[in-house]
């Protein structure tokens, strides 16, 4: 694998859930008192902002340009659309659920629970993501349609 968009990917999808896991293992969330607000060292201030910055040097605008060069030229501009759409529909219904995520599952389930997520997103990104580092949106096209990767998002039928 060179080293390009997907390693990135790769490496930062990584980040986020060993940090979502150590999130979920921490003794201050495990006993509920996490408290940002009070000055001082506090190892969960630290893990939320490894990964809030994980996320936005990574995964956040990197998917963005990877969607831009895995789609045919007379889709793209639509699906990236529909795209948008359900990003800010997960966005949404995750802040919906956060809080009876919280009150239900307590602060280590659902850190636990994101954890195991963001691991399904890292499996999926390595086993589906092509490389695209010096590749043509031409030869892109050809390996994913090789690959059955436009059947797998269109139609939702597996390998």
């Amino acid at each position: 694998m060179q080293k390009g968009k997907k390693s990135s990917v790769v490496l930062i999808a990584l980040v986020v859930a060993m940090g979502f896991f150590l999130m979920g293992f921490d003794p201050s969330v495990i006993s509920g008192i996490i408290k940002f607000i009070e000055p001082g060292f506090n190892l969960s201030k630290i893990e939320l902002g490894w990964e809030v910055t994980s996320f936005a040097v990574s995964l956040g605008p990197v998917m963005w340009v990877l969607f831009s060069e895995l789609f045919p030229n007379k889709i793209r501009g639509m699906t990236i659309s529909f795209i948008g759409f359900v990003n800010s529909a997960v966005s949404f219904w995750v802040q919906l659920v956060s809080p009876w995520e919280l009150a239900k599952l307590g602060s280590t389930g659902t850190f636990l629970l994101y954890g195991v997520f963001a691991l399904t997103g890292l499996i999926v990104i390595v086993k589906l993501l092509p490389e695209t580092k010096g590749k043509s949106l031409e030869e892109l096209e050809a390996i994913l349609v090789k690959q059955k990767l436009h059947k797998i998002i269109f139609t939702n039928q597996l390998l």
